[in-house]
């Protein structure tokens, strides 16, 4: 109920039911005024600052107190390195000295006004040790400190602790991290976090790598992540700016790990980086799905360098969620449909070549010293493809990753590529090209089992098939650049044709031989009235053109399947064989 409405009256017996208030309670009181985020919080009996980060969190001033006892280690170091020693017998103890470095009140009615130097000694114990934790009991126990702790957590605690050596050990870290790596990039007060956690978690804390691991860990569970909303108060408390990156490190910059799920149309790109200033601490993981929410939380700036086209899938949601987890890993998941321009120049033994092509990712605005852009270690987390995609004409053999030029005229840019070895599909392209015009040319070997007379036959057979073989050169090479060299597919349709084309000749030749032996047979049956020897001899002449058309059909009838078989040869082990680029070497000689 907490979630929906922070205050609600109950007046009567129906609200008294929905809100689960005891009726005797209603009788006593008209009106009860229920405040749920007072009612559904537990309060500890002592609210305990342990570290840095409650610091941050509950916004405290800590600078009076850790100057102090770092002032108070440094006068008891120099009072146990002086020659002053405990002497029991003549009273002088390590107090004594302290008091004598004016570190004590002079009197017991200064105030404490006049003591701000003063604000730990009286809390010293007769060794002049300080003890790990001091106790307030009440707020007019913290005005000398200044801490800024309201008045309200006494209402809610009945006291609060303060660990001095948690909560001011990050002074010398931080210029320990200085030191280091640079100075800090972004103010760490407010963040609620110790710079030796931060170097720590920045330098050899979770890999970024386990993060889908992580995920998926999460997304099987029963545990839902919390909704969007519970980002809100924590981004607000440490005044959150989105525009600015998460370097801490001025001489560092941003790793964001970067993977591709599901390659085909549809992409899923998930990147991966660490932010400390969105760590939540909660128990799960907190889930942003909305475009409202992701405009407050900083992101990297990818795109696709090479695309012709890419949008983003807005039906019926936008396509987008981002987990943030306790430790302020974040893991971002879009889906864009995405058109690359991927050109296939090298065509040489196409429809039997091999092809690489690629998809470049780079950033918008922000160069190399600020963020980089890093594939997933694992290749199964950078790349991983559909396991039902298919390509009717190409088939996905290999895919590699790598890191690829970003200058621009603006300066230089993180870009990674991802290459994919696409082997063309010899099966999609036998069943739509080689067997239909193999049989193309095999049906243009009907002419030379025709009998001679059968003319129309002959000529229309091979008139046919060749107007068949060259709509389909046509079709084959509709989508193919235009290109000044010759390729495997080309030889292909170029051998067919003339094939059909000399077998169209040769039934031409066929007929022709044949009409020469009907004229001379015509006339020889015209002589023979008047001259038989003339006529024998237009006999003769008659059955030695039949003889050579026949003669050429029996010819054709064997070399032409023969003929057929040793290009078939020759196409596949040495046209189709040899490098990518073997046609391109000839004319660049």
């Amino acid at each position: 109920m907490a979630t929906r409405r922070s205050h609600v009256s109950v007046y009567n017996q129906d609200d008294a039911n929905r809100y689960l208030v005891p009726l005797d309670l209603l009788r006593q009181y008209t009106v009860i005024h229920i405040n749920f985020e007072e009612v559904c919080v537990l309060h500890a009996r002592v609210l305990w600052i342990n570290s840095t980060a409650d610091v941050g969190a509950l916004n405290l001033k800590r600078d009076k107190i850790c100057d102090e006892l770092a002032r108070m280690k440094e006068t008891i170091d120099q009072s146990n390195n002086s020659t002053i020693t405990d002497d029991e017998s003549s009273g002088y103890s390590l107090i004594d000295s302290l008091r004598d470095l004016s570190l004590l009140p002079l009197s017991e009615g200064t105030s404490p006004a006049n003591f701000s130097e003063n604000l730990l000694l009286p809390y010293l114990d007769e060794n002049g040790t300080l003890p790990e934790t001091i106790l307030f009991n009440s707020p007019h126990e913290l005005i000398r400190f200044d801490l800024g702790i309201s008045p309200k957590y006494f209402h809610h605690h009945k006291s609060v602790g303060f660990h001095l050596e948690k909560a001011c050990k990050a002074g010398k870290i931080e210029a320990l991290g200085k030191d280091l790596h640079g100075r800090f990039g972004e103010e760490l007060s407010g963040l609620g976090f110790d710079p030796l956690e931060i170097d720590q978690i920045i330098h050899g804390g979770s890999n970024l790598d386990d993060m889908l691991l992580e995920f998926s860990n999460t997304q099987q569970s029963d545990q839902r992540p919390f909704p969007a909303t519970a980002l809100l108060p924590f981004l607000k408390r440490i005044n959150y700016d989105a525009r600015s990156p998460p370097s801490f490190y001025s001489k560092e910059k941003v790793i964001v790990k970067t993977g591709m799920h599901d390659y085909e149309m549809d992409l899923w790109l998930r990147m991966a980086w660490r932010d400390l200033r969105l760590a939540h601490g909660l128990s799960k993981p907190i889930l942003v799905n909305e475009y409202t929410f992701l405009k407050k939380i900083w992101r990297p700036d990818p795109f696709f360098t090479n695309a012709r086209e890419a949008t983003f899938h807005r039906v019926t949601y936008l396509n987008f969620y981002v987990f943030i987890f306790p430790n302020g890993d974040v893991l971002m998941e879009m889906r864009t449909l995405l058109k690359n321009s991927c050109p296939l120049l090298v065509l040489c033994k196409y429809p039997h070549d091999s092809q690489v092509c690629g998809t470049r990712i780079s950033s918008i605005g922000m160069t190399q010293h600020n963020m980089e852009f890093q594939w997933f270690s694992r290749p199964t987390d950078a790349v991983r493809f559909n396991s039902n995609l298919q390509m009717p004409e190409l088939v996905l053999t290999a895919t590699t990753t790598q890191q690829c030029d970003g200058n621009r005229k603006s300066g230089n840019y993180s870009c990674i590529e991802a290459l994919f070895q696409l082997d063309r599909n010899v099966r999609f392209h036998l069943a739509s090209t080689y067997i239909p015009t193999a049989m193309c040319v095999v049906f243009s070997w009907i002419s030379v089992w025709l009998p001679e007379e059968f003319v129309e036959g002959r000529i229309f057979v091979s008139l046919t098939v060749f107007l068949t073989l060259s709509a389909e050169n046509s079709s084959a090479k509709e989508s193919l650049p235009k290109v000044s060299y010759i390729k495997a597919i080309d030889y292909w349709f170029g051998f067919s044709s003339t094939f059909v084309f000399l077998t169209m000749m040769q039934a031409l030749i066929v007929i022709s031989l044949e009409h020469t032996s009907r004229a001379f047979k015509k006339d020889a049956d015209a002589e023979i009235d008047n001259n038989r020897y003339r006529s024998m001899l237009l006999l003769l002449e008659s059955r030695k053109y039949h003889k050579w058309a026949r003669n050429l059909d029996s010819f054709c009838k064997v070399m032409y399947p023969v003929i057929f078989l040793i290009f078939l040869m020759i196409y596949a082990f040495v046209i189709t064989e040899g490098p990518e680029d073997k046609c391109l070497r000839k004319v660049w000689k």
